[in-house]
């Protein structure tokens, strides 16, 4: 029996699929496939209490104000990309050639927001200040992230700061694909790499900071799991997304719309777009169940739809949208939306 468990324990140490570094300033994602390396440039001048709590706000930036560089290599020597992101107020994304407007729009989400693998210039947000003369366009997006990271952005930075000075009109678009989830409840596959992040949970319909995933009971338990990777085909992700996860997910986007309202004006709209990347054609009919429940909890929903699937091009041996269906995204948000 001794030897059985010998066997298993070594068995799963050396079919460790990933395997991840990271301090302040350098990410370093490592597999059988590929490396991925993020550094930051460190500003002359940093706000140590601010930086604290970017880790939990936005996973891959600790700093306002500066750049970061992400490189993807394959083992087999391909470049799949090699690019830079400059990051300003608030630790988000800048927009180039953003525009001083009467309203704003605020896009969020996560890393297809954030724009992964491409540059600044190449994102959904800029192509959509391209076309906009009337808005002053934000990039929201949080790569590595979800609804619990913008809550607690939030919380412990505050919109009125990157508004400041900025106009307080506005609508707040928050691209929704069914994997975050994940990030809201927290599962075995997502504390793999996500455990830094906030956790926040519900009381009377409003939803506040309570630690983040690792500090969980349960997720000491996924860790534990997920340190035999060879369990993976057995038990390849714990729990199973339940009505109940996508309602819950429902009541926590519509307190983010509390929170931009109040914070903006209650006037303002918000709404969801909900994106079906990551989903397969046999999982069609969850679309129409995450309609239902954010429709029923007081949400404007849009969509793009299953037969876009292939108009919105991705980097390959990545899965990110490249520039192109970044494009194609603002463009059907311009149409969705009827802005102009």
């Amino acid at each position: 029996m001794k030897k059985i468990l010998l066997l298993f324990f070594f068995s799963s140490y050396f079919l460790t699929n990933t395997n991840i570094y990271s301090n302040e300033d350098v990410f370093v994602e490592k597999n059988s496939s590929f490396e991925r390396r993020m550094k930051a440039v460190v500003p002359k001048e940093v706000d140590e209490g601010l930086a604290s709590h970017f880790s939990k706000m936005n996973p891959f930036v600790r700093y306002e104000f500066t750049e970061l560089s992400d490189t993807i290599m394959l083992n087999s020597g391909r470049l799949v990309y090699d690019v830079k992101y400059k990051i300003g107020k608030g630790g988000m994304r800048v927009v180039p050639n953003s525009i001083s407007a009467s309203k704003h729009l605020i896009i969020s989400g996560d890393s297809t927001v954030f724009g992964v693998g491409v540059f600044d210039h190449q994102t959904i947000p800029y192509y959509l200040q391209k076309r906009l003369n009337k808005y002053e366009v934000f990039n929201f997006g949080i790569g590595g992230g979800g609804p619990t990271n913008l809550h607690y952005f939030f919380d412990h930075y505050g919109l009125k700061k990157i508004l400041a000075n900025k106009p307080q009109k506005g609508i707040f678009i928050y691209q929704f694909e069914y994997y975050l989830i994940e990030r809201i409840i927290g599962t075995k596959n997502f504390i793999k790499w996500g455990g830094r992040n906030p956790f926040y949970r519900e009381k009377n319909g409003k939803f506040f900071f309570d630690g983040t995933f690792d500090e969980r009971w349960i997720s000491k338990f996924y860790q534990l799991l997920n340190s035999f990777p060879i369990l993976d085909k057995y038990i390849p992700n714990l729990p199973r997304i339940t009505d109940d996860d996508i309602e819950l997910t429902a009541r926590m986007l519509s307190d983010l719309g509390r929170k931009y309202k109040e914070s903006t004006s209650l006037d303002n709209q918000f709404y969801v777009l909900i994106n079906p990347r990551g989903l397969s054609w046999s999982e069609k009919k969850i679309m129409d169940k995450m309609k239902h429940f954010f429709k029923a909890n007081g949400l404007n929903v849009f969509a793009i739809e299953f037969d876009e699937i292939g108009s919105m091009d991705v980097i390959q041996d990545d899965g990110h949208f490249s520039a192109k269906g970044n494009e194609y995204i603002a463009n059907r948000i311009l149409d969705l939306f009827k802005l102009n």
